[in-house]
Protein backbone atom coordinates (compact mmCIF):
# COMPACT_ATOMS: atom_id res chain seq x y z
CA UNK A 1 0.00 0.00 0.00
CA UNK A 2 1.06 3.71 -0.82
CA UNK A 3 0.10 7.12 0.91
CA UNK A 4 1.09 10.38 0.39
CA UNK A 5 1.66 12.67 3.33
CA UNK A 6 -1.21 15.50 3.54
CA UNK A 7 -1.09 17.77 6.39
CA UNK A 8 -1.80 15.80 9.56
CA UNK A 9 -2.80 12.78 7.84
CA UNK A 10 -2.09 9.98 5.15
CA UNK A 11 -3.75 9.63 1.86
CA UNK A 12 -4.09 6.59 -0.03
CA UNK A 13 -1.90 6.83 -3.33
CA UNK A 14 -2.98 3.54 -4.94
CA UNK A 15 -5.98 0.86 -5.47
CA UNK A 16 -5.20 -1.07 -2.24
CA UNK A 17 -4.07 1.45 0.36
CA UNK A 18 -7.69 2.95 -0.86
CA UNK A 19 -9.78 -0.08 -0.61
CA UNK A 20 -7.83 -0.58 2.93
CA UNK A 21 -8.61 2.99 4.27
CA UNK A 22 -12.35 2.22 3.10
CA UNK A 23 -13.26 -0.23 6.01
CA UNK A 24 -11.44 1.67 8.57
CA UNK A 25 -13.88 4.16 10.96
CA UNK A 26 -12.72 7.69 11.23
CA UNK A 27 -10.46 8.27 14.58
CA UNK A 28 -9.24 4.47 14.17
CA UNK A 29 -5.47 4.08 15.42
CA UNK A 30 -3.74 2.06 12.81
CA UNK A 31 0.15 1.45 13.47
CA UNK A 32 2.36 2.05 10.22
CA UNK A 33 5.63 1.27 9.54
CA UNK A 34 6.94 4.11 7.10
CA UNK A 35 9.42 3.59 4.19
CA UNK A 36 10.17 5.81 1.79
CA UNK A 37 10.50 4.62 -2.05
CA UNK A 38 14.85 4.66 -2.01
CA UNK A 39 14.60 2.43 1.28
CA UNK A 40 11.92 0.32 -0.53
CA UNK A 41 13.85 0.09 -4.14
CA UNK A 42 17.11 -0.75 -1.88
CA UNK A 43 15.48 -3.40 0.05
CA UNK A 44 14.28 -4.89 -3.67
CA UNK A 45 17.56 -4.59 -5.14
CA UNK A 46 18.85 -6.40 -2.02
CA UNK A 47 16.49 -9.77 -2.38
CA UNK A 48 17.01 -9.35 -6.15
CA UNK A 49 20.64 -9.81 -5.68
CA UNK A 50 20.63 -12.43 -3.12
CA UNK A 51 18.20 -14.36 -5.12
CA UNK A 52 21.04 -14.63 -8.04
CA UNK A 53 23.78 -15.13 -5.98
CA UNK A 54 21.92 -17.87 -3.98
CA UNK A 55 20.91 -19.39 -7.66
CA UNK A 56 24.78 -19.38 -8.84
CA UNK A 57 25.43 -21.32 -5.53
CA UNK A 58 22.88 -23.79 -6.44
CA UNK A 59 21.08 -22.35 -2.95
CA UNK A 60 17.59 -21.44 -1.94
CA UNK A 61 17.32 -17.63 -0.92
CA UNK A 62 16.86 -18.72 2.86
CA UNK A 63 19.91 -20.65 2.52
CA UNK A 64 22.25 -17.82 0.99
CA UNK A 65 20.47 -15.12 3.54
CA UNK A 66 21.29 -17.44 6.35
CA UNK A 67 25.05 -18.24 5.24
CA UNK A 68 25.92 -14.52 4.54
CA UNK A 69 24.41 -13.77 8.08
CA UNK A 70 26.36 -16.12 10.07
CA UNK A 71 29.23 -15.08 8.03
CA UNK A 72 28.90 -11.81 8.68
CA UNK A 73 28.58 -12.51 12.48
CA UNK A 74 24.51 -11.61 12.44
CA UNK A 75 23.26 -14.76 14.59
CA UNK A 76 22.96 -16.02 18.46
CA UNK A 77 23.29 -19.38 20.39
CA UNK A 78 20.21 -20.38 21.96
CA UNK A 79 19.44 -23.16 24.28
CA UNK A 80 16.74 -24.78 23.21
CA UNK A 81 15.19 -27.51 26.24
CA UNK A 82 15.03 -31.10 25.27
CA UNK A 83 17.71 -30.42 22.49
CA UNK A 84 21.32 -31.09 22.85
CA UNK A 85 24.03 -28.34 22.07
CA UNK A 86 23.06 -24.81 21.09
CA UNK A 87 21.13 -23.95 18.27
CA UNK A 88 21.84 -21.44 15.81
CA UNK A 89 19.20 -18.79 14.92
CA UNK A 90 19.80 -15.87 12.42
CA UNK A 91 17.78 -12.44 12.54
CA UNK A 92 14.92 -11.79 10.00
CA UNK A 93 15.41 -9.35 7.52
CA UNK A 94 12.00 -8.38 7.26
CA UNK A 95 11.03 -4.73 7.38
CA UNK A 96 9.84 -4.76 11.64
CA UNK A 97 13.17 -7.00 12.46
CA UNK A 98 16.43 -5.47 10.26
CA UNK A 99 15.53 -1.18 9.48
CA UNK A 100 17.14 0.48 6.31
CA UNK A 101 20.57 0.99 8.18
CA UNK A 102 20.93 -2.50 9.79
CA UNK A 103 20.49 -3.95 6.10
CA UNK A 104 22.65 -1.55 4.39
CA UNK A 105 25.23 -2.40 6.60
CA UNK A 106 24.68 -6.21 6.08
CA UNK A 107 24.68 -5.87 2.71
CA UNK A 108 28.30 -3.94 2.79
CA UNK A 109 29.51 -6.96 4.92
CA UNK A 110 27.81 -9.59 2.75
CA UNK A 111 29.36 -7.71 -0.48
CA UNK A 112 32.74 -9.00 0.50
CA UNK A 113 31.46 -12.17 1.32
CA UNK A 114 29.99 -12.91 -2.66
CA UNK A 115 33.07 -10.62 -4.55
CA UNK A 116 35.20 -14.14 -2.64
CA UNK A 117 32.31 -16.92 -4.26
CA UNK A 118 32.31 -15.24 -7.96
CA UNK A 119 35.07 -17.64 -8.70
CA UNK A 120 32.85 -20.53 -7.56
CA UNK A 121 30.01 -19.75 -9.93
CA UNK A 122 29.60 -19.93 -13.36
CA UNK A 123 31.44 -17.47 -15.60
CA UNK A 124 28.16 -16.01 -16.98
CA UNK A 125 26.56 -15.33 -13.52
CA UNK A 126 29.79 -14.52 -11.69
CA UNK A 127 29.57 -11.57 -14.39
CA UNK A 128 26.04 -10.81 -14.03
CA UNK A 129 26.99 -10.65 -9.82
CA UNK A 130 29.85 -8.89 -10.37
CA UNK A 131 28.11 -5.72 -12.24
CA UNK A 132 25.38 -5.90 -9.46
CA UNK A 133 27.51 -5.36 -6.73
CA UNK A 134 29.39 -2.32 -8.59
CA UNK A 135 25.88 -0.30 -9.58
Amino acid sequence: MKFTVANHALVPANTAAAQWMSVREIGEPIQVHALIDSEVKFRSFVFMALTKVADAAGMTLDQMRAKLQVETGRFQWLKIHNVSGPVMSVKSMNVMSMDHDELKEFWEDANNIIYEMLPTFAPEAAEEIEKLLRS
